[in-house]
């Protein structure tokens, strides 16, 4: 029997692309990003509530110390964001070079994180909340499932490009 090839595009209506004819990004890229950057968005959301600033990082980094070597650490998770964020046609070489690697990338990210996390705990003294080894591998298995949708795949293949204006 013979099975006619689909489209890989054949599942998604006019709505799913944007105005460069781009697939829309993959809800996986923003959790991803959320998942790599929570350290940030813990401190800024510490910082935004007015009743206990401490109260979040408590919460999230039982230990204090781990997360302020979070902090540090995690630096190179921005790296992501930016990405995510400028994926675009005027975007620099950089961008357009690394944005098939995604995948590959979010998970050098992680497992730079976790080793300068351990390697500046081991140093300092600190110890890291086991928490954090839950956090880690949630996180791992995201990055991971990201391969296998099929969405995010196709986002990792194309890249917008500039289109002529048909204005009149």
């Amino acid at each position: 029997m013979d099975k006619k090839a689909v489209h890989p595009y054949a599942g998604y209506s006019i709505r799913d692309f944007d105005r460069h004819q781009c697939l829309k990004l993959s809800w996986w890229f923003y959790l991803v990003m959320i998942c790599l950057n929570k350290v940030y968005i813990v401190a800024i959301l510490s910082f935004a509530n007015m009743q206990d600033k401490l109260q979040l990082i408590q919460l999230v980094y039982p230990v204090p110390k781990t997360f302020y070597l979070a902090l540090l650490v995690s630096v190179p998770s921005i790296l992501f964001a930016y990405l995510v964020f400028f994926r675009k046609p005027e975007a620099s070489t950089m961008v357009r070079w690394l944005w098939p690697k995604m995948i590959w990338l979010a998970l050098l990210i992680l497992s730079a994180e976790i080793i300068l996390l351990f390697a500046l705990s081991y140093t300092l003294g600190a110890d890291i909340s086991p928490q954090l080894y839950g956090q880690w591998l949630v996180t791992a298995i995201i990055i991971v499932l990201g391969g296998m949708i099929p969405r995010v795949r196709l986002n990792l293949q194309e890249f917008p490009e500039q289109l002529a204006d048909n204005k009149k």
